[in-house]
Parts: C-alpha cells; structure tokens; sequence
C-alpha cells in the first residue's frame, strides 16, 4: 500500500512530505495467535531545509503480535517512521514501541493496560545540532469500563507520560530535567444501533 504523510509547523516554513510504500504480510499462527509485518522504502522531501539534501531516502516499518484468549487479549507493537516530533522537534525519525493488555471480567466490566516507549531521533534538515539530540519518552495507562448497555459504557482511566532531558537543545535549567506528568480520565462513550443497508 501506499502513505502519504504531509507535516506542517505553525510559523515555520519547514514542512515535511513522506511517501512511502509498504509491503505487508499477516498470518494467523494458532486459532490465538496472529502476527502481521510491514515495511518498504519512503521518500521524504524537506521544504526550506537548514542542512544537508532536500530529498531523502529512507524507509518503514510496523509490526503487530496480536494473542486473544477467551476474554483476554494481548498485543506488541512497533513502528518506525516520520513524525511530527512528538511537541518537542520540528520533525524526527521515530522508533516507536508499545503493548497492551485487556481482559474483560464479564460482559459488564473490562480493564485494560498499555505502555509504550519512543525514540526521536531529530532530522539534520529541521535543526542544526541533530546528530546530538535524540529525546526519549514513555507512556503507560490503566482504562476501567462499565458497560451499562449494549452501545454505551462508563470509563475511568488513569495516565502517566515522561521525557528525557533536553539538554541538547537549550541551555536554561529547566532544560536538564526530565519531565513527568499524569491525568485522571473519566467519560461515557455512547453510540447508536448500528444502522443495516440492504
């Protein structure tokens, strides 16, 4: 399949385009067990550049290890490509991984576990001391739901994120310390009965 990625930055002219081309290949394991992988070439097309080509080429990847079980599901994830920069960047080379896990107590209760982990890695063209900046970041949730009837449920959930210093790209104290924050969630997610066209 083919992606297209365009990422843009209020008041810099540095906007980033990423083709890509990928190959994907799944396959069922056991009747619990599925993996699916892909992967291919990318091209990325810098506007207003500050160092090195315009037009680079790299590649992709994602993978997926899915395990479902009765009520308990399991997965791994991971992704390598061109993103925004995660707030911090004007753009990075990410290498992201992350897992969840959910099981469903009933069919009224549900709870379910994600964590992840990524690297940034800054890009030449968007900032000049790229080689040296690299920020890593985290995140890991806890989700309860309550499904009270068949199209909606009750939920609460509870958020913890942090990030590496960065050092590397001031100089003001606050820049030494490694961030860590965390949100308490709680929202009903309500939906209608699906509507059948025939």
């Amino acid at each position: 399949f083919y992606a297209f990625n365009a990422v843009m930055f209020s008041g810099l002219d540095q906007r980033i385009d990423n083709h890509s081309v990928q190959f994907s290949y799944a396959r069922r394991m056991t009747g619990r067990l599925s993996f699916q992988v892909a992967g291919g070439p990318s091209a990325i097309v810098y506007k207003s550049s500050l160092a090195g080509p315009s037009s680079v080429a790299s590649w992709t990847a994602s993978s997926a290890l899915k395990y479902q079980y009765r009520r308990l599901g399991m997965g791994l994830n991971y992704n390598h490509s061109v993103t925004g920069g995660s707030g911090i960047l004007a753009g990075a080379e990410t290498d992201l991984f992350s897992g969840s896990l959910n099981h469903a107590v009933n069919k009224a209760w549900e709870g379910v576990i994600s964590s992840g982990y990524s690297k940034n890695h800054a890009l030449q063209q968007t900032m000049p001391n790229a080689s040296s900046v690299s920020p890593q970041s985290w995140f890991a949730s806890v989700q309860v739901s309550r499904h009270f009837v068949r199209y909606g449920s009750l939920y609460i959930v509870y958020s913890a994120s942090g990030q590496s210093s960065l050092e590397s790209l001031c100089t003001l104290p606050a820049c030494r310390v490694s961030s860590f924050s965390s949100t308490v969630s709680i929202g009903y997610n309500w939906g209608l009965r699906p509507i059948v066209l025939e």
